[in-house]
């Protein structure tokens, strides 16, 4: 494996700014199951953020370039959540960062202390679902008659044979939004 091209950090104003292009885009709306919405409603969600429950996000930079995407963790529960991201510029699609993103989200989900990650994909998104299953996600169950299914995959074999060493300065933060789910 090679150097790492991508990291996770803030979601900061920067990486809401370039989110309202990328979702300007309606393939990757339909991909990611996102709504169309206002610029007034993508900035009340952006000052939401600290006061959600169970919800974590970064923006996904790429070494060299920026942010090109966002990702987090949703409806965490005591040691399960469900993963979401994005990647927005058309031409790092199919690239292999999927991968490595996965591999960051996962990590970042075992140093969180949960112990399953599930998430929701379209049946049609062939991409994705490949991607899914090669990181050991299996499909559990259709979601409802859209075509979504609900993919699920246990950190417990991931975290016995990786080194886990993913803490940054607002884990504590993050760490006391999960535990205060109760």
């Amino acid at each position: 494996m090679g150097p790492a091209r991508l990291k996770l950090s803030e979601f900061d104003r920067r990486t809401l700014d370039l989110s309202w292009e990328w979702f300007k885009n309606e393939e990757l709306r339909r991909l990611t199951m996102t709504p169309a919405f206002t610029r007034d409603q993508q900035l009340e969600f952006f000052r939401s953020i600290p006061s959600r429950k169970g919800y974590l996000i970064w923006s996904i930079d790429l070494v060299g370039w920026g942010p090109i995407g966002a990702a987090g963790l949703k409806n965490c529960r005591s040691c399960i959540a469900e993963y979401w991201g994005y990647i927005g510029p058309s031409q790092f699609w199919g690239c292999g960062l999927g991968g490595e993103l996965m591999a960051l989200i996962e990590r970042k989900a075992i140093s969180l202390g949960l112990k399953e990650l599930e998430l929701r994909v379209y049946r049609s998104n062939v991409r994705a679902l490949r991607l899914y299953s090669k990181r050991g996600f299996v499909a559990v169950e259709p979601v409802d008659d859209s075509g979504q299914i609900r993919m699920w995959k246990s950190l417990v074999e991931f975290h016995e044979s990786s080194h886990v060493g993913l803490v940054d300065e607002n884990q504590s933060v993050q760490l006391e939004r999960i535990r205060a789910l109760g």
